[in-house]
Parts: C-alpha cells; structure tokens; sequence
C-alpha cells in the first residue's frame, strides 16, 4: 500500500472505528477474500473478540496490503452502503467525533483528502512498452499534453424541475486532480446557461494554445435528457450541436489530434434493473456499447464521446461520493493510464461500473461513439515529455 494512503488510514484510525459496521462489511470481505487472507479473517470474524478489537486489528492488517488494497477496500465499504466510513477515506470528509461525517474542502488536492485526488501512476515506459507507430498511434508527448474543458452544472434556477446536483463536485475536484496529472491544463467552469455553454465551447475551441498540444479534452456534467444536456436555465444544448464546435473547420488547430468528450448525465428515464446490493443513489435525469459514427472526413475525425450511460436511460449519482460513471473515470484512468490505451481504459471503467447497484436494483452501463477517421490506439503516456 501507498506511504500516502497508510498514513490516510492511520490518521483517522479511530474515527473509522466508530463509523465501521464490522458485521455488515463482513461478507463483503468474505466474497472472494482476496483482501484478507483467511486467517485474518478468522480475526475479524471471532465473536470472542471484542468487536472494536477486530476493526482496529481489521485496519491494521489492511495498511500491510499490497497497492491495491485501498481502492479494494473503499470499493467493499461501498458495496456495503457504509458511506461515512467512504466518505471520510475518499470523499474529502472530517469527522466531529460526535455524529456523521461533515463535508469538506472538496475542490483542495491535498495528499489526505479525497483518494481521487492522489496522483495517476507514471508511465515507466511510453505507449505501452509498444514502438511508436504513427499511423496506428496518437503522439501524446507534448508539454502539457493539452486543454481540459469542463463545465459542471450543480445549480439550476429552476430547483424543482431540476434539483441541485449533489456530490457533482466531488466529480469536479477528481476531473481537475485527473486531467492535472495527466498534464493537461484545466479550464473549469460552473452553473451555465445554454448561452453560456456555447459561448464556453467556442472560445475554447479557437484557443491558439491547441497548435502545440497533442490533445483535447471536454467534459461536461450536467443534467440531462435524450438529447443533450440542461443548462442552469433549463434550456438543452445538444450532444452534437457539442462535438461539432470541434470540427476541422471550426477547431483546425487540433485536426488529425484525439478530442476526448466525457458527458455525464441521463439520456432518458430509462433504469437498468439488476440484483439489489447497497448504494444510496439519484439519477442525472431532466454492457459496454461502442457505436462508430458515420465518416463524416474531412471535416471530422478523431472524435471520441464516453457518455456515462446508454441512450434512453438514467445515470446514477450519489449525493456523498459524484456519479458513479466519473468515480469509475477517475479511478481506473488514475490506475491504469500508465499502461493501457484509451479503449482498454474504457472497458475498465464498464467492468468498475458493471460491480455497482443501487437499492432499488439499478445498474448503469456506459456507452463510447467514434467520428471516423480515427486511429486506433490512444496512450496517455503520464509523465512521459520530449
């Protein structure tokens, strides 16, 4: 385990002892005991030992686990609705000693808050350990790497058709420590109108700063129906009316360059409906689908959309921890950018997405879109420069 994460853990060692219900988490440790080894468990499940006894053993042993361990372990307390607990390990929470966790400085990237925010792992080597070939790969060695817009919408005027977003910036402060990382510059915004959204997305396609960049990234998190996203003024900005600001004629700075467009929000009122577990959860309202657009070459290419859920359906969000579609973004892209490229990202983020349930049974799959022309392989490259 990470020095920064035992020292997470050891910190708030008694805290989480009070907020931990051993009993409820124990089968969740128990599915597969790849977390614990089995006579740990038999530690952690001995009645003859007092029960404040064995979470403080249980929280012991787990700072003597290998690099996973945090992310298995915040994973399980999550299956488990034990939502303080995650709350205080991941969602940037203090602890009063007297009740529930209470919200903090969500938007600091400080090394014992928010586990979104610790650093995306380096790559050792770049591309994936593969020999750079360029009509099959994106160059992805600039410095920085890009810009980064992303708009997130928490507020709207009109509060009963559209409540206020909570958590959404949890999702905000993991996108911005993400994209950081991965050596981009970060150009936020919040609570916009369609006008304004428009005016966002214009002024940051003609940003002259995309000459030297090898890449783009948009992300957009709002509410939002079948057709595209609700600004604060409860108006829709369309999908395509999105992408198409990125056009070879209107943005010719970053023609043959990847463009990345990460959407959250509900395509409809739709549910998956799968096996109840544990979870606490809202939808964004108003497996894995790849989907090639027409090719539109050439004044497109190169365009590639992760919307968080399939056309028709909910997207799902908890009020302490963000959506689950950019939780699973920022977790595995953290992880995993280091070696797999943009494709094989995806599909770890459907597989994280694919372990989650809410109450009422709910499931969520992630859907990706394609402009052609596009080249097939996509390395991030973190911490790799020429």
């Amino acid at each position: 385990m990470d020095q920064v994460h035992k020292d997470l853990i050891e910190k708030n060692a008694q805290a989480l002892q009070k907020l931990i219900n051993l009993e409820a988490l124990l089968p969740h440790l128990q599915d597969d005991q790849t977390l614990f080894p089995e006579e740990w468990m038999s530690i952690f499940e001995n009645s003859n030992i007092p029960i404040d006894k064995r979470t403080e053993q249980l929280l012991k042993s787990l700072t003597k686990r290998g690099p996973k361990a945090f992310n298995d372990f915040t994973n399980r307390l999550r299956r488990a609705g034990q939502w303080d607990a995650l709350r205080l390990l991941v969602a940037g929470a203090s602890y009063d000693g007297e009740g529930d966790c209470t919200d903090g400085n969500t938007n600091t990237r400080s090394s014992n808050t928010n586990v979104l925010q610790f650093g995306v792992h380096k790559a050792t080597v770049p591309y994936g350990g593969r020999v750079f070939d360029p009509k099959k790969m994106y160059k992805m060695e600039s410095s920085p790497r890009g810009l980064a817009l992303i708009i997130n919408n928490i507020k709207f005027d009109n509060e009963i058709a559209h409540e206020t977003r909570l958590g959404a910036n949890v999702d905000e402060s993991g996108m911005k420590g993400l994209l950081d990382d991965l050596g981009f510059i970060v150009v936020p915004y919040q609570n916009l109108t369609v006008g304004e959204m428009t005016n966002a997305l214009f002024k940051f396609a003609e940003d002259p700063r995309h000459e030297n960049a090898d890449c783009c990234i948009v992300c957009i998190m709002s509410h939002g129906n079948r057709y595209g996203f609700f600004g604060k003024d409860g108006f829709v900005l369309h999908y395509d009316h999105v992408h198409l600001m990125f056009n070879h004629q209107g943005c010719p700075l970053l023609k043959g360059k990847p463009k990345l467009f990460f959407f959250q929000g509900c395509r409809g009122d739709l549910n998956h409906i799968g096996v109840p577990t544990s979870g606490r959860v809202r939808t964004d309202s108003g497996g894995f689908q790849p989907a090639a657009l027409p090719d539109l070459s050439p004044a497109f290419g190169d365009i590639f959309i992760l919307y968080s859920t399939v056309e028709g359906y909910v997207s799902m969000r908890d009020d302490v921890t963000g959506t689950w579609f950019i939780s699973a973004v920022v977790s595995v892209f953290k992880k995993r950018a280091c070696d797999l490229d943009f494709f094989s990202l995806v599909f770890e983020v459907q597989d994280e997405l694919s372990q989650l349930t809410s109450t009422e049974g709910h499931k969520q799959s992630a859907q990706t879109q394609q402009i052609l022309p596009y080249k097939p392989k996509l390395y991030f490259n973190p911490g790799y420069c020429k």
